[in-house]
């Protein structure tokens, strides 16, 4: 969640008097960042294959960074841009959580983080849960007297075969992606780690969503006699822009160009 930098802020004066516009994108990469070797075939940068490229998000970042490049050296008339590179983004929008929304004027803003053909604008976003649940059990030797023991590894797995997974309905998906626990095969697993999320465009179904989810784990420790220690944080609520909106109707002319 950390970064060796910090959130880049930077601005370039108008040479019109309108309202300034700001851009921005997230400047880490998910992993293995490092070492990158992109290879350009035709038209299309890839990486070598043994790392990520990092087009997300430095796809966003290059386009910005040649678009200024452009309006300085062509001497284009334009209204204040403002520019923000936050980092942090993949493990949470840690960096746009904790941007210094102070030094930043504009009312408008596009956000250049997204697949899909040029021109495509995104209006809607879901709110996503993130679910960190530690299930604790009993150790036991499982050789001599399993009996004695509570399986945490049993414990999610019930709750996990319990649980509605994936896709939920056109709004809304959840996923366990992490499972952590246990060390030697000839003792009852005492302690398993769960991460998972729930994600939808519909606030009351992600509370419901991530309710049911939790209530899965409960009731599978109950049922063997196992705690758990849960936590459910809103990682982000959701966006929805209208498509005559004027934020999308300043992009409409110029992505037809």
């Amino acid at each position: 969640m950390g970064s060796n930098t910090g959130n880049i802020i930077a601005k370039l004066e108008g040479t019109l008097d309108k309202e300034p516009i700001l851009f921005c994108c997230h400047m880490d990469t998910v992993t293995p960042g490092v070492n990158i070797n992109p290879v350009i075939k035709g038209d299309t940068i890839y990486s070598d294959g043994t790392t990520v490229l990092g087009a997300d998000n430095k796809a966003g970042i290059a386009c910005i960074l040649e678009a200024i490049k452009h309006i300085k050296e062509e001497k284009i008339e334009h209204g204040p841009i403002e520019l923000a590179f936050t980092i942090a983004e993949e493990g949470g929008l840690f960096g746009a959580k904790n941007l210094d929304y102070s030094k930043v004027k504009a009312k408008t803003a596009y956000v250049l983080d997204s697949g899909g053909d040029p021109g495509q604008v995104v209006i809607k976003g879901p709110a996503q849960d993130k679910i960190v649940a530690k299930i604790i059990g009993k150790p036991a030797h499982a050789g001599v007297a399993p009996e004695e023991g509570i399986s945490a590894i049993v414990v999610a797995a019930h709750a996990i075969s319990n649980m509605n997974l994936l896709r939920i309905d056109e709004e809304t998906t959840a996923n366990v992606g992490v499972i952590n626990g246990g060390q030697v095969t000839n003792i009852v697993c005492p302690e398993v780690e769960i991460k998972a999320e729930a994600r939808s465009l519909n606030i009351e179904k992600l509370d419901a969503q991530t309710k049911h989810m939790v209530k899965c784990i409960e009731e599978a420790c109950e049922k063997f006699g196992a705690k758990a220690q849960i936590d459910v944080e809103r990682m982000y609520g959701p966006f929805n822009v209208k498509e005559d909106d004027e934020v999308v109707n300043k992009v409409k002319k110029p992505a037809k160009l």
